[in-house]
């Protein structure tokens, strides 16, 4: 499973046509300068690092002036966020819109597969568990059962077509891509369509050739025990063996670093939100699940 950095995922969603703010990847104050002098402003700038809680830890903020930017883009360039340097900022235009709420496909236990969310309310903490529009993928790729459970959902009947219209293409890239996860968090309404201002995703590492463009899942930079779990997975086809390392090895350990493995992704999430509440900082995601050997798992 690879994560991209979100700048790769707004690169893919416009690709395939969903809308998504005007933006543009910096690698210096300075860019960041000109950026805003390109977008125009008020401006987000956001830390491009695979990592969640990027607001909480300083990686992203929004600008009103050059001078802002600057400062802004050179205090973010010089942290790390959960142990990896900030190096790249993606500029983006502030979107304002009628709600802000949330839109993903990820994959749900009991039985396993993929399922489309959606909410008219989301932003940090929202509970994905909540959303008012649950699909299945393969019910989702389908027009008429998206519209069809959106009226279901009271969806006013003016944001019907555009928001219809917005979630079927978010299937269908997630389907097209071979995505574990494609979260959009949040999307707003615009006169214009549904507008992607924060997006996320994991791709499968196995559908490299099945995808539009493999290069996105090039292992050039990939951490060495990622790249071990996945040969691994490659030989011995007992279960599945799913590794990302969220702390790089050069980090030096601090107090309430800890290795993390669990059984399958829901109780991968249980077992992360139990650390997370204790203070503890999981160095890795890692789950064995699907009656995996004992070598696997070992």
């Amino acid at each position: 499973m690879t994560r991209l950095l979100e700048h790769q995922v707004k690169d893919i969603l416009e690709s395939e046509r969903i809308r998504v703010p005007r933006r543009r990847l910096c690698a210096t104050p300075a860019e960041v300068v000109e950026a805003f002098g390109e977008l125009g402003g008020p401006l987000y700038l956001k830390a491009q690092v695979p990592a969640g809680d990027r607001a909480r830890n300083g990686g992203i903020t929004r600008v009103e002036d050059e001078a802002a930017a600057h400062e802004a883009a050179a205090q973010m360039l010089g942290i790390s966020i959960q142990g990896i340097p900030v190096t790249s900022i993606l500029a983006e235009a502030a979107v304002t819109g009628a709600w802000e709420g949330y839109a993903a496909v990820s994959v749900q236990e009991g039985p396993a597969r993929r399922v489309l969310r959606f909410s008219r309310t989301g932003g940090t903490g929202f509970d994905p568990s909540q959303a008012a529009l649950q699909l299945d993928l393969v019910d989702a790729l389908v027009p008429h059962r998206v519209r069809l459970a959106l009226t279901r959902i009271g969806t006013p009947s003016a944001e019907l077509v555009a928001t219809a219209a917005f979630l079927q293409r978010l299937a269908f890239v997630a389907h097209r891509w071979a995505a574990y996860t494609l979260e959009l968090n949040p999307v707003t309404l615009t006169a214009d369509g549904v507008v992607a201002l924060d997006a996320k995703a994991d791709l499968d590492d196995y559908s490299k050739v099945l995808i539009p463009d493999p290069s996105y899942l090039d292992e050039e930079d990939r951490d060495p025990r990622e790249r071990t779990a996945r040969e691994y997975q490659a030989t011995d086809h007992r279960g599945s063996l799913r590794y990302v390392q969220l702390i790089p090895d050069n980090v030096a350990p601090e107090p309430g670093m800890v290795a993390s493995h669990s059984v399958g992704g829901g109780e991968s999430i249980v077992v992360l939100d139990a650390l997370a509440s204790a203070g503890l900082r999981p160095t890795n995601y890692c789950d064995t699940s699907g009656s995996p050997s004992a070598a696997k798992v070992s």
